[in-house]
């Protein structure tokens, strides 16, 4: 998928840095608990609750790479240079639509990778 357009962002710079750096840190504590879990001979069963850390790590991924803060979204707000204000009205739909796909990719993309740990050893 393509970059949006920085018009269809409702988070700045620094914003999506701290998403990705959060996301970035879900997803290695993620796989340091798998590695955990499958080098103690835990059940197996254990692993499927990696799918919140999974999910939290997409999360932030995501929403750095849309440009989208969901939270925002979801109240019509932006914050592109540290100041929350309301979205314009005519990017008000773009955004959402951008939030959606944040939801979904994440769910999905967590869903994925809980199924590779489950399956994995």
């Amino acid at each position: 998928m393509a970059e949006p357009l920085a018009s269809c962002a409702n988070i700045g710079t620094r914003e999506r840095r701290m998403r990705l750096w959060l996301g970035i840190g879900q997803l290695i504590a993620a796989a340091a608990v798998l590695v955990s879990l499958i080098a103690s001979g835990a059940p197996r069963g254990y692993r499927a609750l990696l799918g919140v850390l999974w999910a939290l790590g997409a999360f932030g991924i995501f929403q750095a790479r849309e440009r989208t803060c969901v939270a925002l979204a979801a109240r019509g707000e932006r914050s592109l240079e540290g100041v929350v204000e309301p979205l314009p009205e005519a990017e008000r739909d773009a955004i959402r639509r951008q939030a959606t796909s944040v939801y979904i990719r994440s769910f999905l993309t967590a869903a994925a990778l809980t199924l590779a740990s489950l399956l994995v050893f």
